[in-house]
């Protein structure tokens, strides 16, 4: 896989000479005194140009006012067949509908990269039993950041014509409130409401 670097004088036509490439990580550089963005895109139509590429990373990417921009230019990756973001990312979903005939024909796997001490690290004497990623030393934190910035695949535009998806990963939260996670709570499960269960 070939890293791409964008920080401060970052130019797009940086990007011409990985055209041809069939694996590209995006890695996003900030600035630590105020977490912002060295460089970002309000455009990301350059993505439709990777013609070969089958699987796009995005690391530490900030997808936010120009999600429809960038979720309209991802769909129109000719061979894209596997989206990666990590856990430090924020990608929003757009606000517009898509048309029917936009959609990746070739989408075989959306996955987040979670920081390992997620999955392992302790919850606390009074949620031992509880399931989810994530821990009760963070959760002010992760529980916001996970939840809100991170997307599902389930909410994903046009998901139901993603005939190629082989791997579906359902990323389940730890939540304090429901011992299996945030996406079976008993009540009010949006993941139970989208895959239509009551």
């Amino acid at each position: 896989m070939k890293n791409i670097i964008v920080s401060e004088g970052f130019h797009i036509n940086e990007f011409k000479k990985f055209f041809n490439e069939e694996e590209v990580n995006i890695l996003f550089f900030h600035d630590r005194n105020n977490n912002k963005l060295l460089h970002n895109f309000k455009d990301w139509s350059f993505l439709k140009k990777f013609k070969k590429l089958k699987v796009l990373e995005l690391s530490e990417a900030r997808i936010e006012e120009f999600s429809d921009n960038f979720f309209s230019n991802l769909y129109s990756i000719p061979k894209l067949e596997k989206f990666v973001i990590d856990d430090k990312s924020i990608v929003l979903l757009p606000k517009k509908t898509f048309p029917k005939d936009l959609f990746p024909k070739n989408l075989k796997e959306f996955k987040i990269n979670f920081n390992p001490k997620y999955f392992t690290s302790y919850k606390g004497k009074d949620y031992e039993t509880y399931q989810g990623i994530g821990d009760s030393e963070e959760i002010e934190y992760t529980w916001d950041w996970f939840t809100k910035w991170l997307p599902q695949i389930y909410d994903f535009p046009n998901i139901q014509k993603l005939k190629k998806l082989e791997v579906l990963n359902f990323y389940n939260f730890f939540d304090t409130e429901s011992f299996q996670g945030h996406l079976f709570e008993i009540i009010d499960s949006l993941f139970y409401k989208k895959i239509n269960i009551n």
